[in-house]
């Protein structure tokens, strides 16, 4: 593992680096993965690279998060492997306060999955295509199926 300050654009860069000879294939210094990050911490990505190929430097996944705030984070995970299904597929959750979201884009069925809830009472909602018709689904504090508002 490295990881330097590039001054010019106030981030810190970072690269994973492995060799093995075990789990298959053998590796050889093989760049597993990359990132950086705002040397104020509030924001960085993250690129994570296809042991399966490791000398043609294929990335499989890009991870981006965002933490402007104490009570505000994003995480986002891409799929950006190309020539794969999922190619496109993207992954995200979400920190606002008490309030707590999952969302997931199958970019092959365009096609957007939805849960909400609060971190302090447990309610929340759900919205899925294969679910109810892909009509918004909610819960109470005590975990009860309610209606949404």
């Amino acid at each position: 593992m490295a990881g330097w300050i590039d001054a010019t654009v106030q981030v810190s860069r970072w690269e994973m680096r492995i060799t093995t000879s075990s789990f298959g294939a053998p590796l050889n210094n093989f760049l597993w993965y990359t990132g950086s990050a705002a040397l104020n911490n509030g924001s960085g990505q993250w690129d994570i690279y296809d042991p399966a190929q490791p000398n043609s430097s294929v990335k499989v996944v890009h991870i981006d998060w965002d933490h402007p705030d104490a009570d505000q984070v994003t995480l986002k995970f891409t799929v950006v492997k190309p020539q794969v299904p999922e190619n496109g597929d993207v992954l995200t959750y979400n920190v606002d306060g008490a309030g707590r979201m999952v969302t997931f884009y199958d970019q092959s069925a365009n096609t957007t999955l939805e849960i909400s809830w609060d971190a302090v009472t447990n309610a929340g909602y759900i919205i899925a295509p294969n679910y109810n018709n892909g009509q918004k689904s909610c819960w109470d504090s005590q975990l009860n199926d309610t209606t949404c508002q």
